[in-house]
């Protein structure tokens, strides 16, 4: 196999993909605070022209015209933009990993298809027993990337907004085990809050785990 060329593979996407993906993270961040702070000034502004004096006239100038917008940029439009970027994260890591099964399946007879299943745990275990790589599966970013697998399984199947039951204890740790989740008390079930840490945390983590498969790579490609 070209060393050259895995490694040139590895570093587009470590130095390009993974920054773009960062630096749209901290985008979304930036334009929803600030999207935040231009509905709060608006509806101060609001309250000095209509002459608002008490706390129950700006409560109801509140609820009839801004609680919705506020709501939105608060706890909607956040879990949308989140989510997508995570999914979309998700995803390139699971085709770059494709990509490289597809490389060594130049020198093997046997292919990524022949493999049950499919997704990045079919990827492992191409590389691993097919290519004899020594695949980072007992990394702590590749025990996370298994949780965040899991995580984006279920925000296909459930959409952005997620609640869990809380007899459901599996879940409950599963979502309490990643950067930038919370689970709000709902009193009959949780739900599930993704923080502006959230994409940043998975970032880094596939940071770490490409800079450990670069080294197995190299090591490889030396033999």
């Amino acid at each position: 196999m070209d060393s050259k060329y895995i490694n040139t593979w590895f570093t587009l996407f470590l130095y390009h993909e993974l920054e773009y993906f960062s630096t749209y993270s901290e985008r979304i961040e930036e334009f929803l605070s600030q999207q935040s702070t231009n509905l709060e000034q608006e509806f101060k502004n609001q309250i000095e022209a209509l002459q608002v004096e008490s706390d129950e006239e700006a409560q109801t100038l509140y609820e009839m015209h801004y609680e919705e917008e506020f709501h939105s940029f608060n706890n909607h439009f956040p879990t949308i933009l989140r989510t997508s970027l995570f999914t979309t994260m998700y995803s390139y890591l699971e085709k770059q990993l494709n990509q490289l099964c597809k490389m060594f399946e130049k020198e093997n007879k046997v292919k990524l298809s022949d493999l049950k299943h499919s997704g990045i745990g079919r990827a492992k275990n191409y590389l691993s027993k097919v290519c004899n790589i020594d695949f980072p599966s007992r990394t702590d970013a590749w025990n996370q990337i298994t949780n965040y697998q899991k995580i984006r399984n279920i925000i296909t199947h459930q959409g952005n907004e997620i609640s869990i039951k809380k007899s459901e204890k599996t879940n409950i740790s599963l979502f309490n085990s990643v950067v930038g989740i919370r689970l709000v008390d709902r009193v009959m079930h949780y739900e599930v809050k993704f923080d502006e840490e959230f994409c940043e945390g998975f970032s880094k983590i596939l940071y770490s785990f490409f800079a450990s498969l670069e080294e197995s790579l190299d090591e490889e490609t030396c033999e």
